[in-house]
């Protein structure tokens, strides 16, 4: 878990929703990704538990706790330690959510392993329910569903949540009150259900982190940590890869907290790069399943929309400054490449060539992009399982980029209201 300048309330709401499960065979993995220590510290002794849980929060979650947020959450991490024997609590140097997982990954001596996020919570039911549904049907991972809240309302249905619960709703059923659904999947079921982000029950998200994976489907799979956007779906893809029976049911165990600080509500970050090299390798080496590949290339197009969408001068609002600022940071860039003599042309995956409006061989995240997505355009366009949205991007993106950017521009704030529409009617 990496724990970093997570509110005291809402760590202390994540880790009391393990402690409140009705299935007590468990064992928390808490890591301390804010401290400046670089060794990894054991505040106790390794048990034996039937689920490792991984908790994971992002640096940017708690900004506003104060500048003492880090030393607090520290504090706290090791007074749940002391309180409950299943709970260790590791401190580590920061290194980003990524490394923190896997820190907790390596030693975990659980079954099975659930990721939750310090600022998240789950239902009392759920470990019980999914345990259950697991053990019964001898699956390799059951996904489930959740509801997201803000400001303590719940934005992905009419109900509001009241501190620990879900009101009106057990946490082992639907909000029906029948028990819980279920679908199952087989190995290429279960990815084209992940690339294509199918949704079978209200609040099911197939592309999500969240679900509950056996010891042997996770093997030595870990978090890329070459990757800062896409790297939730590359994992639970080499996840699935190895999966031969997934079980989806319809119960909304996972309580996620929405708020302005979000990774996913962030610009991109930088490495535009790294992350479309990644991509392109799994690209790659699924080029082996043809079966598999159309599904994979929608969601890395998905992704790399995404990217694009988030570059500072292609936002709503099309602030001069950041283009200006942006454009001056990639000319100074093209210069220092072009004075070292290193114009090598190459792209994210490797293959060289001359984008448009370059004037050097070294590409600019949005060439880099731009590129990326003109490859696999026609993929997307020809597959109609893709979603809607994208291949609409896709078909924009023929007559220009800057075409396609002005249409999303324009439909964002409809598209936001039709889901707010759609979840309050849930």
């Amino acid at each position: 878990m990496p724990v970093y300048r997570v509110p005291q309330p809402w760590l202390r709401e994540a880790v009391e929703s393990v402690l409140g499960q009705t299935y007590e065979n468990w064992e928390l993995l808490i890591a301390d990704d804010g401290s400046d220590d670089s060794e990894l510290r054991d505040g106790s002794s390794m048990n034996s538990a039937g689920v490792g849980v991984s908790m994971a929060a992002d640096a940017s979650t708690a900004e506003a706790a104060g500048e003492d947020a880090g030393a607090a959450c520290r504090r706290l991490c090791d007074e749940f330690a002391l309180r409950d024997p299943r709970i260790r609590v590791f401190h580590i140097a920061h290194g980003g959510a990524s490394r923190a997982r896997n820190v907790a990954l390596d030693l975990l001596c659980g079954d099975c392993v659930f990721f939750l996020d310090g600022d998240d919570r789950i239902t009392p039911e759920c470990f019980e329910s999914l345990i259950g549904v697991m053990q019964r049907e001898q699956a390799d991972a059951v996904m489930f569903g959740g509801r997201r809240i803000r400001s303590g309302h719940d934005v992905s249905g009419a109900q509001l949540l009241d501190g620990m619960g879900v009101e009106g709703e057990a946490g082992a059923q639907t909000t029906s009150g029948a028990p819980d659904e279920s679908r199952t999947l087989d190995r290429l079921e279960a990815l084209e259900a992940l690339c294509y982000v199918y949704e079978y029950y209200p609040g099911f998200e197939m592309g999500s982190i969240w679900g509950l994976i056996s010891r042997e489907a996770l093997g030595p799979v870990r978090f890329n940590r070459q990757m800062t956007i896409g790297e939730d779906f590359e994992f639970k893809y080499r996840i699935l890869q190895r999966c031969r029976k997934v079980i989806c049911v319809s119960g909304r165990y996972y309580i996620y907290r929405l708020q302005p600080g979000s990774v996913s509500l962030k610009e991109t970050d930088g490495n535009v790069r790294g992350n479309l090299a990644e991509l392109g390798k799994l690209i790659r080496e699924e080029r082996a399943y043809p079966q598999r590949l159309p599904a994979l290339i929608c969601r890395a197009v998905n992704i790399a929309l995404l990217m694009y969408l988030r570059l500072p001068e292609e936002t709503g609002k099309h602030s001069s400054k950041k283009s200006t600022g942006l454009q001056a940071r990639q000319s100074i860039q093209k210069l220092k490449h072009r004075m070292a003599g290193t114009a090598s042309g190459t792209n994210a995956e490797g293959t060289s060539g001359h984008a448009s409006g370059s004037t050097s061989g070294i590409l600019s995240e949005q060439e880099m992009l731009e590129r990326f997505l003109r490859k696999y355009r026609r993929y997307v366009l020809s597959n109609r399982k893709a979603r809607k949205k994208v291949r609409a991007a896709m078909a924009c993106s023929c007559v220009s980029f800057t075409f396609m950017r002005r249409i999303f521009a324009i439909m964002k704030p409809h598209w936001n209201r039709s889901y707010e529409r759609e979840a309050a009617g849930r």
